[in-house]
Formats: C-alpha cells, sequence, structure tokens
C-alpha cells in the first residue's frame, strides 16, 4: 500500500474511532494539526498532535495559523536559512490572505533614529540598544493580531484538554500569553518557576523519536475527575501560553469549595459552549489504540 492510500486509511480508522471534532462537538470529517504544520521547520511537525474537526472549524482558523506561524516563529538566537525562508512564505501569504494585519504591525512605528532608539528601550532594555545596532526589527501586536492570537490559544487549550483530560469541552477557559523578551527576567522567572512548582508533568513531544523541543514543549497537570488541565506551554524564544481550562461541573465544583457559587456568572466571558451534543460526547477521548497500516515499499 503506497504512502497516500496508508495515510487516508489510518485517518479514516481515527475519525471512526474519534468521531467528533473536538472544537464544536459537531461530525469529524477530517483532522487538525495544532500546533499547525506550517510553524515547524524541515517537516518537524510533533506526532500525537493531530485531532477530530470538522470542516468549518478547521477552515475558520486557516490564515490565523499563518499569523501565529509567523510571530511564533521570530527567533533572536536561532535565525537559520531553513527559518528565514519559512518566514519569507509566511509572510507573502498573510500579506496576500490579511493585508490588514501586515498594516498594523507597522502603524506608528518610529522611523527616525532617536525614535527606534527611545523604542528599542522601552521594548528590551539594556539589550535593545545592541538588538538595534544588529538590525533587528520590531512589530505592533495590535487588536487585530491579538484576536488571531486568541483564537489559536483557544484551540490550542481545547486540544490540550481533549488529549489529557480525556474529553471535549464544554467549559472555560482563561488564557494568558506573554512575549519572553518584552517581559522583564524577574517576571519570566518567577513566571517559570511558579510553572515548574505546580505543573509536574512535562510534555516534549517528538517526530520520528526527534524531539521537538526548540520548537514546542510544555508541562502540565490535570484532573480527568473532576474536569480541569493547566498547562504552560514555550514555542521556540518568543511566547509562553499558560491555559486553564475548566469543564463546568469542575468550575462548579471549584466555587462550591470555595464558598462563592455566586460567582459563576462573572465567568460567562470565559465560557465556550459546544454547538453540538451528539449522543456519546461524554465518552473518553482520545481513541489512539487501533492498529494502523504501515507504507510498505514497491518493488
Amino acid at each position: 500500500m503506497g504512502q497516500h492510500k496508508v495515510k487516508q486509511y489510518n485517518r479514516e480508522q481515527y475519525l471512526e474511532h474519534n468521531p467528533f471534532c473536538c472544537y464544536c462537538g459537531a461530525k469529524a470529517k477530517t483532522t487538525d494539526h495544532i500546533p499547525n504544520r506550517a510553524y515547524f521547520t524541515q517537516r518537524g511537525w510533533p506526532d500525537g498532535h493531530e485531532f477530530p474537526c470538522c470542516k468549518q472549524c478547521n477552515d475558520e482558523t486557516r490564515i490565523d495559523e499563518l499569523v501565529v506561524a509567523f510571530l511564533l516563529n521570530l527567533r533572536l538566537v536561532d535565525n537559520s536559512p531553513q527559518i528565514e525562508e519559512m518566514q519569507i512564505k509566511l509572510a507573502h501569504g498573510i500579506k496576500n490572505n490579511a493585508p490588514e494585519i501586515v498594516q498594523e504591525w507597522g502603524v506608528d512605528w518610529p522611523t527616525s533614529a532617536s525614535g527606534r532608539k527611545r523604542a528599542f528601550r522601552e521594548a528590551f532594555g539594556e539589550m535593545g540598544d545592541e538588538m538595534r545596532r544588529q538590525n533587528f526589527g520590531m512589530i505592533d501586536i495590535g487588536p487585530l493580531t491579538k484576536q488571531r492570537l486568541n483564537r489559536f490559544v483557544t484551540k490550542l487549550a481545547k486540544t490540550l484538554y481533549y488529549k489529557h483530560v480525556g474529553r471535549i469541552l464544554d467549559g472555560y477557559i482563561f488564557p494568558t500569553w506573554h512575549n519572553i523578551y518584552i517581559d522583564s527576567q524577574e517576571v519570566t522567572q518567577k513566571r517559570v518557576k511558579n510553572a515548574l512548582t505546580f505543573a509536574d508533568n512535562i510534555e516534549i513531544p517528538e517526530r520520528n523519536k526527534k524531539l521537538t523541543s526548540d520548537q514546542f514543549f510544555y508541562r502540565y497537570r490535570c484532573d480527568p475527575d473532576q474536569g480541569w488541565l493547566f498547562a504552560s506551554v514555550v514555542f521556540s524564544e518568543q511566547f509562553m501560553f499558560d491555559l486553564c481550562v475548566v469543564s463546568e461541573p469542575g468550575m462548579d465544583w471549584i466555587l462550591q469549595n470555595a464558598g462563592r457559587p455566586e460567582l459563576k456568572l462573572d465567568y460567562e466571558v470565559d465560557r465556550f459552549r459546544l454547538k453540538f451534543r451528539p449522543e456519546g460526547i461524554d465518552a473518553k477521548f482520545p481513541h489512539t489504540d487501533f492498529p494502523r497500516v504501515k507504507a510498505t515499499a514497491r518493488r
């Protein structure tokens, strides 16, 4: 069996065992890679991060994934030719499909030498002068970019919840994201220390038995019985995402134990309700223990 047919067969088997979209609960017709494959260099996207998805949920964030892949791959240390080539392709895709994002990235950016000097110092402190001399640039993460980042973080939270808690989320997401280099070193160290203390499991995905820790890894803690997950996710050198994901029963349990059940209404803005609730939606997922076919070489 050829490689294409093998992939198609294995995907069909995966969807047969994982029949519902992990984002909205609809019938899953395809799969979604989160983080998106466009983010990873040399086809090094991680195994085990492909999730059941309906076509609508897959298509509606297609441009978001280009924008996020570009942002996550901004490097201060590793500026290899492969990354530079990939960034050029992503930039062209964004310019053609979302020119308003490119425009936002350059809005109000100072062009004078003194303005650039001041902007770099305000953003990066003492390191800003050296970065400016080495011709580093800056982009403005405005409301349009934040909107796309937030949609990506929502999908990331739902897939990690599906992977580790084992259910499709009908509940709450409390995300925060940080630019590692804009935050002070003290703030970053404190955030990392808190994550290390609380999230005692570490996930370093692999691709063909090669670690992806230089591009993507995370620490997490979860309670499948109460339906909650905390994850601290690091992408390359730029971004760190903290995700707190809680089911509705889990939120009820937390607020009851805190003696503040009346606060539930205050969190409705963070609530993500399933659009569809087919029979069996509360079953444990993901199912990955079915036999897979391997490609065979032709003679």
